[in-house]
């Protein structure tokens, strides 16, 4: 199994859960795999059955341990959105931020999962997606 996500060499052959990847398939449901799709950015192909997301993609938060150790996305959980530049290509997904908040030491919130969106658009003036 390999990982749907451009530019995400991880796959079954190579990574294991001893790497702390795990695979997830997309969401049967509609709606959900629709979020998950454009989450991703996927615009040129239509995930099949057995197409997989990896881990990497995902939150911790996003996860839970079933009693048999299994790890499993929580119901709803979506992929973090893809929002790469041309020099974090080559970057595992987990290492891609952005570096003007590194270099000014700030704290970083994921605007999907803090609902930042509105409070950011207010303060810019400017539609988030305008932005992309």
């Amino acid at each position: 199994m390999r990982c749907c996500v451009q530019n995400c060499g991880n796959d079954t052959k190579k990574t294991t859960k001893s790497h702390g990847i795990t695979f997830h398939m997309f969401p049967k449901e509609t709606n959900l795999r629709n979020a998950w799709i454009e989450a991703l950015g996927i615009t040129t192909w239509e995930p099949r059955d057995r197409s997989a997301v990896c881990s990497d993609h995902f939150q911790q938060e996003s996860f839970y341990e079933t009693r048999r150790g299994l790890r499993r996305i929580k119901s709803g959980s979506v992929p973090l959105p893809l929002n790469e530049s041309e020099e974090d290509l080559d970057a595992p997904a987990m290492l891609r931020v952005c570096r003007v908040c590194l270099s000014m030491n700030v704290t970083m919130y994921h605007m999907a999962e803090k609902n930042l969106r509105q409070m950011y658009e207010q303060i810019v003036g400017m539609s988030v997606s305008t932005i992309h």
